[in-house]
């Protein structure tokens, strides 16, 4: 099955067509007005296809966290009160359960996070919808990191991630 990926940096949005581990196809659009006319045209002209949108933006926010430990309907309830408090003017916002503490009351530690300025994203995703692309998820790259170290069985205490995006701004 073939899957759309988008990466998304501060200056540019790559969009990579997958099937079966291999890219069949790459397209790279300037952020701003004029890129965002050639990927509604792009769109226009490709068959919609399930859709990763990835983010690697510095209007990126991550915070560690403690809350008490409660059932999960009253955890659930008290992550988003907490987020919508500190990431207000986003609906792109996480609180992602790292575990219990292991002193004092044994507090939940929560990594709190958010795309803090959702204009960036959500001109382009307003593009897939009018194109009706179905949008699998909106993920931040730092956020990927830790599952792919999992799953490339990457064991120890420390591990420095090192990528290079082409056309990524670096």
């Amino acid at each position: 099955m073939r899957k759309q990926f988008l990466y998304l940096s501060n200056d540019h949005l790559i969009a990579v067509v997958w099937r079966r581990g291999q890219v069949l196809a790459e397209r790279a659009f300037a952020t701003g007005e004029r890129g965002q006319t050639q990927f509604a045209e792009y769109l226009q002209k490709t068959q919609p296809l399930p859709t990763y949108f990835l983010t690697d933006l510095i209007e990126e926010d991550f915070r560690l966290d403690a809350v008490p430990h409660l059932g999960s309907r009253d955890r659930k309830a008290v992550l988003e009160r907490k987020l919508q408090q500190i990431y207000r003017t986003t609906p792109y916002r996480l609180a992602n359960l790292l575990g219990r503490l292991t002193d004092g009351r044994r507090d939940d530690q929560v990594l709190l996070c958010a795309l803090t300025n959702a204009e960036l994203v959500q001109s382009w995703v307003e593009l897939l919808l009018e194109a009706q692309v179905p949008i699998a998820g909106v993920y931040s790259i730092a956020l990927l990191a830790p599952p792919l170290l999992k799953a490339l069985q990457i064991k120890g205490k420390h591990a420095l991630w090192v990528s290079f995006q082409a056309n990524a701004g670096w």
